[in-house]
C-alpha cells in the first residue's frame, strides 16, 4: 500500500522537474531574442570551394595566404583556412560569385547524408492518473528535410524506470531559421511504445538548436501493461 507521504514526494519530484524546465525555457528565449546586431555589419560572405558559403557575417580579420576570421549573426567566430576559400563577396555580388563558381566547377555525385545531429530531450509524460519523466538520446542524419535516427529512451514510472531502444522520425518545413517539424517514435525492448507529435526547432548559436515538442504516445512495459500518456519535453540538438 502506497504512503501518503510517498505521493507527496512524488509530487516534489515532479514539481522540481517541471521548475527546472520552465526556467531552461524563459532562459533559451531571453537569450535568442536578446541578441541584436546592426544588419549593415553583416553583410559579408564567404565562399567555400567546396560549395558551402557562410552568408551574412561580418569578417574581423584576414591574414593572407593563411585565414580569414568571421563572426556570425550570433556572435560566433569562426575562422576560415585560407585555401579552402573560393571567393571573399558581399550579399549583393553573391549570386553573380554563386553562379560563376557553378559553372567552373566540376559536376559531382550528390551526397546522400548530411553530418551526424544529435538530439537530447528532457520531459514530462502525464496520463493514467500518473506523473513520469522521461528523456530521450538520438543520434540520426538528415536526408533534406526528413530525419531518421536511433537511441535510448528513459521513462520513470510508478517509482520504476524502464529503458528502450528508439527509432526516431522527423519532417521538417518552414522557411527561414526557425523549423517546424512533425515526429513519429518507435520503442523496442525495456519498455515498448508508439509515438506522434510536433514540435519547434529554435537556432541557439550555430551548430546548436533549442527544440520544444509536445505529442501522444502510448507506452508499455516488461510486465505487460500499458497506457497512454501526453509528453511535453524540452532540450538541445547539435552537429559536433
Amino acid at each position: 500500500m502506497k504512503h501518503k507521504s510517498d505521493g507527496v514526494g512524488e509530487n516534489k519530484r515532479i514539481a522540481a522537474v517541471l521548475t527546472i524546465l520552465i526556467v531552461f525555457l524563459f532562459l533559451a528565449f531571453s537569450y535568442s531574442f536578446s541578441q541584436s546586431y546592426p544588419e549593415d555589419e553583416y553583410t559579408d560572405v564567404i565562399l567555400l570551394k567546396n560549395g558551402g558559403a557562410y552568408l551574412g557575417v561580418k569578417i574581423t580579420e584576414v591574414v593572407p595566404r593563411k585565414k580569414v576570421v568571421i563572426e556570425n549573426m550570433d556572435g560566433v567566430v569562426i575562422e576560415i583556412p585560407f585555401p579552402k576559400i573560393y571567393a571573399i563577396t558581399d550579399k549583393e555580388n553573391y549570386p553573380a560569385v554563386r553562379k560563376e563558381f557553378e559553372a567552373s566547377r566540376p559536376p559531382r555525385q550528390k551526397e546522400l547524408l548530411s553530418e551526424p545531429e544529435y538530439i537530447g530531450l528532457l520531459g514530462i509524460a502525464s496520463g493514467d492518473g500518473f506523473s513520469s519523466i522521461t528523456a530521450l538520446l538520438i543520434n540520426g542524419y538528415n536526408i533534406d528535410n526528413f530525419y531518421a535516427g536511433a537511441g535510448l529512451g528513459w521513462t520513470d514510472r510508478r517509482e520504476r524506470g524502464y529503458l528502450s531502444f528508439m527509432i526516431d522520425f522527423r519532417i521538417y518545413s518552414g522557411i527561414g531559421r526557425v523549423k517546424s517539424f512533425v515526429y513519429s517514435e518507435i520503442g523496442f525492448f525495456g519498455g515498448s511504445s508508439v509515438g506522434l507529435g510536433f514540435g519547434l526547432k529554435i537556432p541557439w548559436g550555430e551548430p546548436v538548436y533549442f527544440m520544444i515538442q509536445g505529442g501522444f504516445r502510448r507506452q508499455g512495459n516488461p510486465e505487460g501493461d500499458s497506457y497512454s500518456s501526453i509528453n511535453i519535453m524540452l532540450g538541445l540538438s547539435f552537429r559536433l
